[in-house]
This record gives structure tokens, sequence and C-alpha cells, in this order.
């Protein structure tokens, strides 16, 4: 179904309670010199720091509603999937938290909330979600890795970077990333019946509510701005995760540009997927924790992109050096019995 298909191309497998986000941390401690302390208490969850920042999503998700009825005027409805993508990339990074289980240790309270409130908004089911972005996380730097198959399928992630590709970006803005949400939906597709049942009475609801208060054109503008500027913002971390290495590159961006694209610390990709186990508000804690490798600028990154050597889409190779990309396997791939 369409909307199954927002996925942050990243992310699922079925799990007992908190299981799927832990990494032994006398190993991690070890790896990159984070005192084991410090790491079991970045890896506390606190639930009421998870809700703040989804009640400040829904609240900027709201006003936009709000002042676009207001102003009732064509370009306004045409702006709005600007602030409405960029907070849905917001929801996407919460839900991506509990599809770790970093929402609460309770699992009916983790999927609970992460669920209805922050991946069904988006057309996901969090268990699908789950089972998808697990796997990436096992399997990244093989063959194995789903997202590796996204990128075959649909090869607009080659390298060098060329000029031709940022009109990629421009075509999401109409509508021709729809091919690849569509491609995204079929593999985080939903794994269990009760949640999928949910998920479609969710969205018969509100279909049926917005036509009964006379307001369709809201979810008809939600799911314009996920199939528009929500994937653009998709396409972007895809370039800056995992493009041209086989671990995962460790960058930095200016704090507005991160608080709309990249909102939640979904940019500290280095850190997640070394220490899986530690939430989105401790990730930047941790940066401050860990010298090496190099933290490198968005900006640098995009430049070594445009000089690299030849790779196809989808292809698996360590084409920078320490400095640009981490290089040493990662710890959640390393380590053996991380996903029971």
């Amino acid at each position: 179904m369409f909307l199954q298909a927002s996925s942050r191309l990243v992310f699922g497998l079925r799990t007992r309670p908190g299981a799927a986000s832990i990494v032994p941390m006398r190993a991690a401690s070890n790896r990159f010199g984070v005192d084991r302390a410090l790491l079991a208490r970045l890896s506390e969850r606190r639930p009421r720091r998870w809700l703040g920042a989804l009640a400040l999503d829904w609240a900027i998700i709201a006003l936009t509603f709000a002042l676009v009825r207001f102003i009732d005027h064509p370009i306004a409805y045409a702006l709005a999937v600007f602030p409405l993508g960029s907070r849905q990339q917001g929801l996407g990074a919460l839900f991506h938290d509990a599809s770790h289980h970093l929402v609460s240790k309770r699992r009916w309270l983790n999927d609970g909330l992460g669920g209805p409130l922050s991946a069904w908004p988006l057309g996901l089911t969090l268990s699908g979600y789950r089972r998808y972005h697990l796997t990436h996380h096992r399997s990244l730097g093989t063959a194995r890795d789903p997202e590796m198959g996204h990128k075959k399928l649909l090869p607009h992630w080659p390298l060098p970077l060329k000029p031709r590709h940022y009109l990629h970006f421009l075509s999401d803005l109409v509508g021709a990333g729809l091919v690849h949400l569509a491609a995204a939906g079929r593999m985080t597709r939903p794994v269990r019946v009760l949640e999928t049942g949910l998920f479609l009475l969710y969205w018969i609801a509100v279909v049926g509510v917005a036509y009964r208060l006379g307001v369709l054109w809201m979810p008809a503008l939600w799911v314009a701005s996920i199939a528009t500027t929500f994937w653009s913002g998709v396409r972007l971390r895809i370039w800056t995760e995992h493009l041209g290495t086989k671990d995962t590159h460790r960058i930095s961006m200016h704090p507005v540009f991160e608080a709309i694209v990249m909102p939640h610390s979904i940019g500290l990709h280095w850190e997640h997927h070394h220490f899986p186990s530690v939430p989105f508000y401790r990730l930047s804690e941790l940066r401050r924790a860990i010298a090496e490798p190099r933290i490198v600028p968005l900006s640098e990154l995009w430049s070594r992109f445009r000089s690299a050597p030849p790779l196809a889409s989808g292809e698996i190779a360590e084409l920078f050096g320490p400095g640009c990309a981490a290089t040493s396997a990662p710890i959640d791939k390393a380590l053996p019995n991380q996903v029971p």
C-alpha cells in the first residue's frame, strides 16, 4: 500500500522487549574508550523526553494546518508541505527510536506509543519497520543489507556525485519519489496481523473523521507531504549515512539545517550504529565522549562525493579513508548475539 512506503530505509526483526537495541557494554566501552558507567547512564530510557519531542512535532503540525486553513490560499497549501515534511522527519526519528525499544523498557508501552503516535501517521507499522531496520543493522556493509537492494533496484545513488543527481531532489517535490516509496513500502510491509488491522482502522478513522468535518484536504495534504518533502529528506539521509563506506559516515551540519531536515539527532548516525542502546536525546553527549573517528562537516563529505571514484548505486566499497568515514567494522554488526 502507498502509505506503507514512507520508510527511512534503514530498519526491523521481531525480538523481546529491549533486546534489539542492546550492545554488550564491556565490548562497546573497550572499542571506543567510552566509560562503561557513562554508557549505562546514557542508555537509560526516559519516556518523557520522547513524549516531549513528540508533542513539539505535533504542535508544529497542528499550527501548520491551522495557518493553512486561516490563509486559505493555494500558495499556502503548496508551501505547507515544507514544515509538514520537516516534522514528518521528526516523527520518523521518533519511531526509529521506538523500533529499537528506546522509548520504554516495557514493550507494550514502547510499541503502544511508537506505533499510533509516530509510525502509523507515516504509513508504517512499527513491526514491519523494525524487521527491516534491524536487518540493516546486522547486515551493514554486506550484500544482505536490504538498503543495498533498494539502491540497486532504483539506482539513484552512484558515485561520483554529478550535477544531474541534484535533479532527483527537485523531482521529489513533484512526486517523482513515489516509485521509491512504493519499493520501500514492500520492504517494510506489516508482519503482525493485529497491528495491521489496527493500522488500517486508524487510517479509516482519520479519513472518516476528516470527511465528517469537511476537512479531507488535511489528510490529502499530509500524504502529499510524505510523497514530496518527507521523501526528499529521506533521499538526503541515504546519501549521507553509508554511501561509499562499509560502515557509517560521522558527520556534522549547521544546527538550523539539522533541526529542519535531520531532527532529533537522526544525523548522529555513526553514534547510533555503534551504540544503538542510546536514545536520540543522549546521542550528543555520547558524541562528545568519543574523539575518533573525526567528525566531518557535511559540506566536506559532499565534496568527497563529487571527486570519488566510480561506484554503482547499491555496490559496496570502502572509498573513503579515516577522517571522512569510519572504516572499522561497526560494533552492532561485529558483536555476536546482539539480537537474540
